[in-house]
Parts: structure tokens; C-alpha cells; sequence
């Protein structure tokens, strides 16, 4: 495991809610939102995620006989899970554009699904620069189905949760695709370079 030298703040969600949905419901917009918050608020290059798959619920593979999947499907990796595909990032955007095609007709989130995984530090939107200190890299991942679900996990370079974090919380807020609860921020405490507690911040009342 990574040893920690320093304190930080993280935004997770809690085992009681394993996702949560991107703010805009239409597949175009979001995929707009997660765009300028990567682009802006992370380092990570947004056109080309660590992973990229197609997920198809197993016994309705065989009905899956669109042309336009197909051809996605045959420039892809089939996983050994059954119904899961690796997509190259070169359609990255067929994927994307075929998912908005069939966003309206599909009946679950489960018959089929994106899923775009992202790793990440976090940089100050207001000027681009990175952070001093930043040991732990960020994670965001995004399910594009019949709704857009996200599963964000954000560690802050800030020891305390003082006025500089708040300011740039309220700065980044902008930015992100989801809807930031700050019930789930969590200052980890540090002993040993290991991380010996979890303590719940709230902003401070005006």
C-alpha cells in the first residue's frame, strides 16, 4: 500500500450508495460537462480514457444485431467476462454517438452500457497550475445507459479543511458533471505515513 506523509481530503461515496447521477440527463450534454471538467479541473487527456468498455447484459447479446454496434463490437476486445467489450479509444466517439442513438429506446439501465473510466490530479481551474503535494490520484467513472450514472473518488491536497479548501471547492463546484455532497467529505488523519482515521468536515457556518 502507498504510504501518505500528509493529511488530505477526499470525496467519496458511501457503501450505501454506490453511484451517482451526472446532472444532465441528455447523453450530448453530459458528455460536454465531463468534458470541460476534465479538461479544466484535471490532468488527465479526456479523449482518451484508461479504459473504455461496451457492457451487454449476456442473454441479450444475441439480439444485439445493430449494424452500427456490430461494427463498434468487431474493432473491439472481447473481455473473458461474457458481455463485456474493450473499445479502442479510436471509437471512442462512434460509441458515444451510437449511445445517444439508442439512449430514448433502451427499457433498463442494464440491457447495455458505457463505461469510461478516468485517473487523474487534480489542477487549479482558475489557473491551470497543479498542486504542491498531491500523492494521490483522483478517479472518475461515467456509465452511459438508459440514465448516466458517475462514480467519482477525489482526493484533495489540503490538510485541513480551511478557508483555501472551501474557496476551492465553491471554485471547482462549477465544473463538475455531477452534484457535489459535501455530507460525503472526509479529512484522513495520518499516523506512521498510514492512514489511522477518517474524520467528517463541515464548512463552517457564516
Amino acid at each position: 500500500m502507498l504510504k501518505i506523509k500528509r493529511p488530505y481530503i477526499v470525496y467519496s461515496l458511501p457503501a450505501s450508495k454506490i453511484h451517482q447521477p451526472l446532472i444532465s440527463r441528455k447523453l450530448p450534454v453530459a458528455w460536454e460537462e465531463i468534458r470541460f471538467f476534465l479538461e479544466k479541473a484535471t490532468t488527465t487527456v479526456f479523449s482518451k480514457p484508461d479504459d473504455i468498455n461496451i457492457e451487454i447484459l449476456p442473454p441479450l447479446i444475441k439480439n444485439m444485431t445493430d449494424p452500427e454496434l456490430t461494427n463498434i463490437l468487431s474493432k473491439s476486445t472481447q473481455e473473458e467476462r461474457l458481455g463485456v467489450w474493450k473499445i479502442e479509444a479510436e471509437n471512442l466517439i462512434p460509441a458515444i454517438k451510437y449511445f445517444e442513438k439508442i439512449q430514448s429506446a433502451l427499457k433498463t439501465n442494464y440491457d447495455i452500457m458505457l463505461r469510461l473510466s478516468y485517473s487523474f490530479k487534480l489542477i487549479n481551474p482558475s489557473n491551470q497550475e497543479k498542486f504542491e503535494f498531491q500523492e494521490l490520484t483522483s478517479s472518475f467513472s461515467v456509465y452511459f445507459a438508459k440514465t448516466h450514472i458517475c462514480l467519482p473518488t477525489l482526493f484533495f491536497p489540503f490538510q485541513e479543511a480551511d478557508e483555501n479548501f472551501w474557496n476551492y471547492i465553491d471554485a471547482i463546484k462549477q465544473y463538475l458533471p455531477f452534484a457535489l455532497e459535501e455530507k460525503n467529505l472526509r479529512l484522513a488523519r495520518i499516523k506512521n505515513e498510514w492512514v489511522s482515521s477518517f474524520k467528517k468536515i463541515e464548512r463552517p457556518s457564516l
